[in-house]
């Protein structure tokens, strides 16, 4: 799938920096919405194991910031990124913290899902994933406090800084 978006990506020479951009693409181009969901996790996939890939040490530690379908609510089902979750404990190297006070259920794929969090967790992860921008998050307490930030839903357009990496 990461391959299929790469061919397409350069075929029109389009570089896309959200989700929503990259299905809006893709739907444009009457490919199938199972298809492009199946795009999206895999080139998101693809794009963390990169960007974890250039910390020197064994042991990555990832903290994310909502996995439920859509902003304010807690409705898991078709979240993409709970298929996420899944493919991200394959790697045993990988320590996951999820936080999403939305979501009823308390375990993900043997994670346990927080209802809240703390300055400290956010200032020792490798890397920050902002999935489900919920109203109840503190984007600038994250923005801060993260070493690393994976905007998949583009909420730190605005910022202009290194530590912030677009989808």
């Amino acid at each position: 799938s990461y391959t299929i978006y790469n061919k397409l990506i350069k075929m029109i020479g389009v570089k896309l920096r959200s989700e929503k951009e990259i299905y809006d693409f893709l739907i444009k181009r009457d490919i199938k919405e199972s298809d492009i969901n199946s795009i999206i996790l895999n080139f998101t996939y693809t794009r963390i194991i990169e960007l974890i890939k250039t910390r020197e040490k064994e042991n990555v530690k990832i903290i994310i910031f909502g996995i439920s379908y859509k902003p304010n609510i807690g409705d898991l089902r078709e979240s993409p990124f709970v298929k996420l979750v899944k493919k991200l404990r394959k790697d045993n190297n990988i320590e996951l913290i999820i936080i999403d006070p939305l979501v009823k259920e308390k375990s993900i794929e043997g994670n346990i899902v927080h209802d809240s969090y703390n300055t400290l967790d956010i200032q020792t992860s490798d890397l920050t994933i902002l999935g489900t921008a919920h109203s109840c998050f503190d984007l600038e307490l994250i923005f801060n406090e993260s070493n690393k930030i994976f905007d998949i839903k583009n909420v730190f357009k605005d910022k202009n800084s290194p530590k912030v990496i677009k989808l």
